[in-house]
């Protein structure tokens, strides 16, 4: 293994690169957000200082990746333009009411967003077009069990929405039909992380015990399963345990990590 380089940055919450440019932003716990650029043992810029929000739970940038959004502990997403330069505001704040956002994902385009937490009446996955008033920007509420949903996986191609809930199940709703197609109890604990493979056509689960599942995103049976690659959570842990994080690259390569600084890769033989 070559290590480029390492650098120590404090109370890391989450991570994200750029889709086309050698950058990537971290989020921490005291609010800040900064982008870095690979090779460099330097900042490129501070995007949001410290203590300008809460915790950080989720950053990611549009395909395009001329935008990236940030959720935090207070159930707010900010939306930011522009990588070079910080700014001093975010372009757009949206307010789910709920009291924790676990994660977001844009949905094909920079306007069209799906957030998670745990909201009120066991609500706890929105709907949003950024691009309608703010009274009406909130297109869609699914309701899902009274756990909360921590994760969120979309296939574009077929326009299905994948919500991993903290009771080891996946919901999987048709964004065209605005409607539940299927639930499924994949894990044994929260499902921390769903990737999609559209190119292959799997998603991939991960969990709170550090079990990983791949499923067919057609027939959503299960063509693989690594159990155990990950240590499990830990009682009275102030991180969470197991499957922090997955990722997918070309070739069915499937990379994982956990909070014990524990990466893994894995190819996967459909």
């Amino acid at each position: 293994m070559v290590v480029l380089m390492r650098r120590n940055v404090v109370e890391v919450q989450r991570m994200a690169p750029h889709p086309t440019l050698a950058y990537y932003l971290t989020g921490c716990m005291d609010g800040s957000v900064v982008m870095w650029e690979f090779g460099n043992p330097r900042p490129v810029s501070t995007q949001i200082p410290p203590g300008f929000g809460a915790s950080v739970t989720m950053i990611r940038f549009t395909p395009e990746g001329n935008k990236y959004g940030v959720t935090d502990n207070s159930g707010k997403l900010s939306l930011w333009q522009g990588i070079h330069t910080a700014a001093r505001k975010p372009y757009h704040s949206l307010y789910s009411g709920m009291k924790h956002l676990s994660d977001f994902l844009f949905l094909g385009s920079s306007s069209f967003i799906a957030t998670c937490g745990d909201g009120s009446d066991n609500r706890h996955v929105f709907l949003w077009d950024t691009l309608l008033p703010a009274k009406l920007s909130v297109v869609k509420e699914f309701v899902c069990h009274e756990s909360g949903v921590v994760s969120l996986g979309y296939l574009r191609a077929k326009q299905r929405l994948f919500c991993g809930d903290r009771r080891g199940e996946v919901l999987i709703f048709d964004l065209r039909q605005m409607c539940l197609l299927q639930s499924l109890t994949v894990h044994s604990s929260a499902v921390n992380r769903i990737v999609v493979d559209d190119i292959d056509g799997f998603i991939a689960t991960g969990s709170a015990d550090g079990d990983i599942k791949v499923l067919d995103s057609n027939s959503f049976e299960e063509l693989a399963s690594y159990p155990g690659l990950h240590a499990k959570s830990r009682l009275f842990r102030q991180t969470e345990g197991g499957i922090t994080d997955l990722g997918i690259l070309p070739g069915g390569r499937l990379y994982s990590c956990d909070a014990d600084s524990s990466v893994k890769c894995q190819t996967v033989v459909l």
